[in-house]
């Protein structure tokens, strides 16, 4: 699973950490190749080159705004995901939860090296 925020020690993210090693040891025991999307969107946040205005708030009036006017810049007025992220001073997610093109980016990576090895 992907962050949800941008802040690494987060309530959130923790959740997160402890879902995806349940995930790595199940895929292990059960021989299935998982790939590594937290892991590689955390070594891409390490690239970021301003900090983090603010953490993932879970009020779903906090997450409308965001998604809604992301949306708003991205469908009307036709801003690029990344720009509308940068603008909330964010790398990976446009508005705390959804990759903006960047993110997409690390995953399209992963999955491309994936299928090329297999």
């Amino acid at each position: 699973m992907p962050p949800i925020g941008e802040y690494p020690g987060s309530t959130i993210n923790q959740h997160i950490d402890k879902f995806n090693d349940f995930i790595k040891k199940t895929a292990q025991e059960k021989h299935i190749s998982v790939l590594a999307v937290s892991d590689s969107m955390w070594d891409e946040l390490s690239n970021r080159t301003y900090p983090v205005k603010r953490n993932y708030n879970p009020k779903m009036m906090v997450i409308a705004k965001d998604i809604y006017g992301a949306c708003i810049q991205h469908y009307i007025f036709k801003r690029a995901w990344d720009k509308i992220a940068e603008s909330r001073r964010n790398w990976l997610l446009f508005d705390q939860i959804h990759l903006g093109e960047r993110g997409a980016r690390v995953i399209f990576n992963l999955a491309k090296e994936y299928i090329s090895k297999n």
